[in-house]
């Protein structure tokens, strides 16, 4: 699989007679809710393009890699409690079921894994199976947009995200369900970013409109609102609940006035089920990464090398280590900094990150020390992209801009099948920031696919 952006070797003159059209269109309204464009001058002009081939063999790499790290897991935990305590995972998951198996279905419903290519080669550096996995009726909708605008059978859309999610809801739900899509009051995320009850409802209406066009019915309410019965069964508008969308991050939730609670209650009653059960947010952390290179001797061949193509080396240091297997880490670190980059096992949107390259040697050794007494680290082989010239347009001035950049591809995994795309790059002013991230400044873009 050799994988790269193609738009390149596409005509020439259908390229110009895509950009007349994309500039003439000005300001794109997509990203705007989820906070992409704030700050921003610049919009890509361009999706990437990746042929058909291999985007289907990144999504079977994709796939077999998520369900080995579930193995990674139940090889040192069979149930949520055990593997939260074995990571020492201090995050306040209050939805989480101590008792729930490890199972693959449960774990792998929705996953983006962040994908570096390197000499035509999927790196994956991180696997993201989490729930807060935001902008996906946006990427949806910004690959229809620029699917209209291309002349020509040559280019369409990758298998879009939202109706792939809201078939494998009803799939969840069995049959005929309720299900509640909440709203709710967050100190952080979404939530936050728009600012009311009302604004979430609008963000969630396709959500909710594509799920019931998938014979679902839905009911949306408060989470602040939420109750139990006598029997612990879960009521929304007085109404029983059977399954609900959580798409949120429950440590981060305010003022739910008891609605949790109700939750937790339903759930420990069995009468209602959680779409995204919070032992996903386990498997977030980076550190089943390194797990999957500790295990290689375990793995049959063809696993073994699928693990040593696709994933960076990839080590763990934290306090929950002996004091001696950490300082043997920590050591073989030191001796590798210009190869590294420390990333916190549980942290996100490049918080924490630091590239060895870019610091001296006893700041590093002192940063390993000092993060892996108080959380759980990692210690991955640094990838050095490929990269793409990618188009820019400021609309509001209808200047053009062209910069030679690397990026992050982050197609979706959804119950294992690859669908759509988040593709992050910086603006052109700057295109040589270390870490490609939409909290750090980066742009959003998704693709399009070749025949």
């Amino acid at each position: 699989m050799e994988l790269g952006d193609r738009w390149a070797t596409l005509p020439a003159a259908n390229r110009a007679a895509f950009h007349a059209r994309r500039a003439a269109e000005g300001r794109w309204p997509f990203g705007a809710a989820e906070g992409w464009q704030r700050g921003r001058r610049w919009q890509p002009s361009r999706p990437l393009v990746f042929d058909t081939v291999s985007y289907a063999r990144l999504g079977e790499v994709a796939a077999r890699l998520l369900r080995l790290a579930v193995d990674a897991c139940r090889r040192r935990a069979s149930t949520a409690g055990e593997l939260r305590a074995l990571m020492t995972d201090q995050r306040p998951l209050r939805l989480l079921d101590h008792e729930q198996p490890l199972s693959h279905e449960s774990l792998l419903r929705v996953a983006r894994p962040d994908v570096l290519v390197c000499q035509g080669v999927a790196r994956f550096v991180e696997l993201n199976i989490a729930i807060p996995l935001y902008g996906i009726p946006t990427l949806d909708q910004m690959a229809a947009a620029y699917a209209r605008l291309w002349t020509g059978d040559s280019l369409g859309v990758a298998p879009p995200v939202l109706r792939a999610r809201s078939s494998l809801l009803a799939q969840v739900a069995r049959g005929p369900a309720r299900v509640l899509v909440p709203t709710w009051r967050s100190a952080g995320g979404q939530a936050r970013k728009l600012g009311s009850r009302r604004a979430l409802r609008m963000y969630l209406r396709p959500t909710v409109e594509d799920a019931r066009a998938c014979g679902l019915e839905i009911i949306m309410e408060d989470l602040s609102r939420l109750r139990t019965d006598a029997g612990g069964h879960l009521l929304a508008r007085g109404q029983r609940v059977d399954l609900v969308f959580n798409w949120f991050v429950s440590a981060g939730i305010v003022d739910d006035n008891g609605g949790i609670d109700a939750l937790n209650r339903a759930q420990a009653a069995g009468t209602v089920r959680l779409f995204f059960p919070e032992s996903m947010r386990l498997l977030s952390s980076k550190q089943v990464l390194a797990w999957l290179h500790e295990d290689l001797n375990l793995l049959p061949p063809p696993d073994r090398d699928l693990v040593l193509t696709h994933v960076p080396r990839t080590t763990w240091a934290g306090p929950q280590q002996a004091g001696g297997e950490r300082a043997a880490v920590i050591r073989d670190a030191i001796t590798e900094r210009q190869r590294l980059v420390l990333k916190p096992a549980t942290g996100s949107s490049g918080h924490g990150v630091v590239f060895g390259s870019d610091v001296d040697p006893g700041t590093w050794r002192d940063l390993l020390s000092e993060r892996s007494r108080q959380e759980t680290i990692i210690l991955q082989q640094r990838v050095r992209p490929d990269q793409t010239t990618m188009d820019f347009l400021d609309p509001e001035s209808g200047h053009d801009a062209m910069a030679r950049l690397p990026y992050v591809l982050s197609p979706f995994l959804i119950a294992g099948r690859i669908c759509g795309a988040l593709v992050r790059h910086h603006e052109p002013d700057a295109a040589g920031a270390p870490v490609i991230n939409t909290g750090t400044g980066a742009l959003a873009n998704t693709i399009l696919l070749s025949n």
